[in-house]
């Protein structure tokens, strides 16, 4: 089975923010005059919006919706003033797993094509540096360590 590194961050990304934002509903109606439904509709929303689209990775429009979602964290700093900075942090690292995912997807499936997919065929250019130095003849060192003398009986 093939896993794609971008898609494993990203659903970790998800799934600490849908908890950040879960946790952020108390201080939503703690601190704010919003009612009770609307405070849970409004904190625990996104938190399950998260949730769902850590599972929903496989698709492209998928990582489109997280980063929507990035922009619902950072609003609700409207409400909750941390969720600017924590929204921002979580945007971030959604951005930064999204990037690097990619990169490592992108790298990946041309070594997966180099080696046909099979996970051990040679490469040309391995195959010839093999060759090569299977057949120099320079030997490796001699190790220099005296042996160990055995402990006298008691």
């Amino acid at each position: 089975m093939n896993r794609s590194p971008r898609r494993g961050m990203c659903a970790a990304i998800l799934s600490l923010e849908a908890i950040t934002l879960g946790l952020s509903t108390p201080v939503l109606l703690t601190l704010t005059d919003v009612s009770v439904p609307v405070g849970l509709a409004v904190g625990l929303g996104p938190a399950g919006f998260a949730l769902l689209l850590a599972g929903a990775l496989r698709s492209e429009g998928a990582y489109r919706a997280g980063g929507v979602l990035q922009g619902i964290a950072i609003s609700l700093g409207v409400l909750v003033p941390m969720m600017f900075f924590l929204g921002a942090v979580f945007g971030l690292l959604w951005g930064t797993a999204d990037l690097l995912g990619r990169k490592i997807d992108r790298r990946t499936g041309l070594l997966m094509r180099r080696l046909g997919r099979t996970g051990h065929a040679r490469t040309a250019a391995t195959s010839r540096s093999r060759a090569r130095s299977s057949s120099s003849s320079v030997q490796p060192p001699k190790p220099t360590t005296r042996p160990v003398r055995s402990e006298a009986r008691v």
